[in-house]
């Protein structure tokens, strides 16, 4: 079907009509794949917390990070201050010495 697709040019109806129909081939082998990972889940009986991890779609988002000082945040709006200094120290000439300051080297 992919390589029907890139025959046919873009924007016909007959390429519009094979896009619907990959979707859909797609949902439908994502459907099948998911049902028989619950099923062997459920048979061998293992943690479907796991499992719903494990078929997740789409992005995972941090919930809690560690800060420079090895305090847990969990607090959305802090996340993003503590990967920017990560970030930057990491790129920096800066190493974390014994007393967990960031001390310049150079």
């Amino acid at each position: 079907m992919m390589q029907r697709r890139r025959t046919i040019e873009k924007g016909t109806e007959k390429h519009n009509l094979l896009n619907e129909n990959i979707k859909e081939a797609i949902r439908k082998d994502m459907r099948t794949y998911k049902t028989k990972q619950i099923q062997e889940a459920v048979e061998e009986n293992s943690n479907m917390k796991n499992l719903r991890s494990e078929l997740a779609t789409g992005r995972t988002r941090l919930t809690k990070l560690k800060d420079r000082h090895g305090r847990i945040t969990r607090n959305p709006r802090e996340i993003p201050h503590i990967n920017e200094e990560f970030y930057e120290s990491l790129y920096s000439l800066s190493w974390p010495n014994n007393d967990n300051n960031w001390a310049k080297l150079g």
